[in-house]
């Protein structure tokens, strides 16, 4: 699995509960588990919709979207496409 280690585009931390294909590795000696999954999707909100929201704070936090950046919209465009 160390292979794959940072593959992942989406927090996991933005959800607690997924669903997906995985396997469980059982180490008899010390009695350990080893959940490994090659893809997990989120319940509840799908992957799009988590992603626009990471990025949505993304550029948020940049300041993106503030009151101060928007430009009034022209009350007669200038020019109109025929």
């Amino acid at each position: 699995m160390a292979g794959n280690r940072g593959v992942s585009q989406i927090r996991a931390e933005e959800w607690t509960e997924g669903s997906g294909a995985r396997d469980i590795t059982v180490y008899e000696k010390g009695g350990n588990y080893q959940l490994s999954a090659k893809e997990i999707l989120p319940v509840g909100i799908g992957p799009l919709e988590l992603a626009f929201r990471q990025l949505y704070e993304k550029l948020s936090g940049e300041r993106l979207f503030d009151e101060e950046r928007k430009q009034p919209i022209p009350k007669y465009p200038a020019a109109s496409a025929s």
